[in-house]
């Protein structure tokens, strides 16, 4: 399996002309590139809201549920 990212948004910069994210939607993909059933896409996150906690738990919840779908494969 493998995490991918497709290019979604940018975030404009802040009052202080700081700040500005790319967004990207997060797959994971098997070993033919479709999607691995059952795990969200995840939409719309930079790499800089991926050390937020709640997202954090997202992208866990997503590979544990990737890694379960691997293990009832073999």
């Amino acid at each position: 399996m493998t995490e991918v990212s497709a290019y979604e948004s940018e975030d404009g910069p802040d009052s202080d002309g700081c700040g500005g994210e790319t967004c990207y939607d997060w797959r994971y993909l098997d070993g033919n590139l479709c999607p691995v059933p059952g795990a969200d896409c995840l939409h719309g996150y930079s790499n800089i809201d991926r050390r937020i906690p709640y997202v954090k738990e997202r992208f866990r919840k997503c590979h544990e549920t990737v890694a379960r779908a691997v293990r009832e494969k073999k």
